[in-house]
C-alpha cells in the first residue's frame, strides 16, 4: 500500500521546472538510490535516505513521485532530489 504524503495538501499545485522532472525521470529510468527532502502536507521537512524513484504519474492534473518504498510525493513539496534544488515552474506562458 502506497503511503500518499502529499495528497491532502490544501494548495494548488504548481508543476515543477521542466528540467528538474527531466533529472527526475532519468533517476527513475536509471533506478539510481538517492536523497530526498521534502514538505509534507502540514508544511514540516521530511528526509527519505536511498530509495529509489519508481514512478513518476499524473493524478487529476497533481504529478507525483512514487518511492520503491511505496511513498508518493507530490512534486510541488519535493525541495531536495539527489543534490539537486527543485524550484521553478514547467508552465508555458500563453503570452509570449
Amino acid at each position: 500500500m502506497i503511503s500518499d504524503i502529499m495528497h491532502t495538501s490544501s494548495k494548488p499545485y504548481q508543476a515543477i521546472s521542466c528540467n528538474i522532472y527531466d533529472e527526475l525521470e532519468i533517476r527513475a529510468m536509471r533506478r539510481k538510490s538517492v536523497d530526498i527532502l521534502f514538505e509534507d502536507h502540514d508544511g514540516k521537512e521530511q528526509h527519505l535516505t536511498q530509495v529509489k524513484i519508481a514512478d513518476l504519474q499524473a493524478v487529476q492534473g497533481v504529478e507525483y513521485l512514487l518511492t520503491d518504498t511505496d511513498v508518493k510525493i507530490r512534486l510541488d513539496q519535493l525541495r531536495i532530489v539527489d543534490g539537486i534544488m527543485v524550484s521553478g515552474s514547467c508552465e508555458i506562458d500563453p503570452q509570449k
